[in-house]
């Protein structure tokens, strides 16, 4: 008797093991209006069966039909991504029996090393390691507050143990109090007072990490916010004025050479700024030698931008006087000021020396590289084959010359 139920026929040989046994299993329709009936065979049953057979069973003769297990199982969970494995991890605290574990394993890992991991470096040990290791002194930088200048602050004395953020706030203190003042006169009173007023009133005086970053920011404020570039160059003096520990403290490469530009750019005064460069020399302050990471950078660097500018103004007046006379202006006769202009200009160079890549020269060789090499002698025509019976893989490498036959 046909039943409806039967539609549907699957035939699964069980394995090499068994060449004659055939199970059937029976699948129905999955409709939602029709219930399943009872099979004479629980689904576990078949699940332990498909779970048990071997990787060798073949497939099904009919293309369409599928396994029982296939057909009822369960939705498989996808593993999940390294990314979401990581982010399902548990952060809750550790239990207190976790935490004793924890703490036996390092108690072993203490007892195998032989020093306890909670004992602290002392200052001693931390010295020795900084003088062992040659480790430099850490300058503590800030930065103006407009103006982007950078202003190194000396580690030496009261310094050293001051924090950097500390130091920090600190110059931005300064920078707020200039910018504070109405004028110029009322700029100067301020520094008169806090800065080169008497110790127990100056707050930024001599006695301080704050000295040379306060003068240098009040020179920058009288030139560029008051525009009294005379009253900025009186910064100089002042500081001389208050003996050789002032001028030791206060006196930075940095500062002179905003002294330089003041000279230059506000008054084109080419004989203060080689006024001004002869006594950093003489102070120490510029070094004879050149370093692109010394101290006196900026001052070097400003002392090239100032030569090349006054050797720039001269020739392109020497242009010009020659294009209205219709000479070469390499032929005119310079006169007096531009012949002292560009003494200035060369005496300003020896004094910085090579700071410019561009005017760098290849390092000179010594005379024992220079080995006059014998010329090339030319191969005569008769030669037309070289050859090395002594190494017969020299005929890859020989060269064959050809020669017009004869007629």
């Amino acid at each position: 008797m046909w039943r409806p139920w039967t539609a549907a026929r699957t035939l699964v040989q069980r394995g090499p093991s068994w060449p004659h046994k055939l199970i059937r299993a029976y699948s129905f329709p999955t409709s939602p209006s029709h219930e399943e009936p009872h099979s004479p065979v629980s689904p576990h049953a078949w699940d332990e069966l498909f779970a048990s057979a071997p990787a060798t069973t073949s497939e099904s003769q009919e293309a369409t039909a599928m396994p029982r297990s296939v057909l009822y199982a369960e939705k498989r969970d996808q593993v999940p991504t390294l990314h979401k494995r990581r982010q399902s991890y548990d952060t809750s605290a550790l239990t207190p029996s976790e935490t004793v574990q924890f703490r036996r394993i390092f108690e072993l890992l203490e007892q195998e090393m032989g020093a306890p991991f909670s004992s602290k470096p002392h200052e001693a040990d931390l010295g020795a390691f900084r003088r062992r290791n040659a480790l430099e002194p850490r300058r503590a930088v800030a930065r103006g507050g407009g103006v982007g200048t950078r202003f190194q602050v000396s580690q030496e004395g009261l310094a050293a143990h001051i924090p950097a953020d500390q130091l920090d706030r600190g110059v931005d203190q300064i920078w707020e109090a200039l910018q504070a003042q109405a004028c110029a006169v009322n700029t100067w009173a301020w520094a008169e007072t806090h800065i080169w007023g008497p110790p127990e009133v100056a707050e930024y005086g001599a006695h301080t990490a704050f000295y040379a970053p306060a003068l240098h920011m009040l020179l920058l404020a009288l030139r560029d916010r008051f525009l009294a570039p005379h009253t900025a160059l009186a910064v100089l003096p002042a500081i001389k004025k208050r003996g050789a520990h002032s001028f030791v403290l206060g006196c930075t490469a940095s500062l002179l050479a905003e002294v330089i530009r003041t000279q230059w750019v506000c008054l084109r005064d080419a004989h203060a700024v080689l006024d001004t460069a002869r006594e950093a020399r003489a102070s120490g302050i510029l070094v004879p030698y050149a370093s692109e990471h010394s101290e006196d950078a900026p001052l070097r660097e400003q002392m090239e931008r100032v030569r090349s500018e006054i050797r720039g103004q001269v020739m392109h007046v020497a242009q010009e006087r020659a294009a209205t006379s219709g000479q070469r202006w390499d032929e005119l006769p310079l006169t007096a000021d531009e012949q002292d202009l560009l003494a200035v200009a060369s005496e300003l160079r020896a004094m910085a020396g090579r700071t410019s890549k561009y005017d760098r020269q290849p390092r000179a060789r010594s005379p024992r590289h220079r080995r006059a090499r014998p010329p090339a002698q030319k191969a005569g025509r008769e030669k037309d084959l070289l050859i090395y019976p002594q190494n017969p893989y020299s005929l890859l490498r020989t060269r064959v010359r050809s020669h017009p036959t004869e007629a």
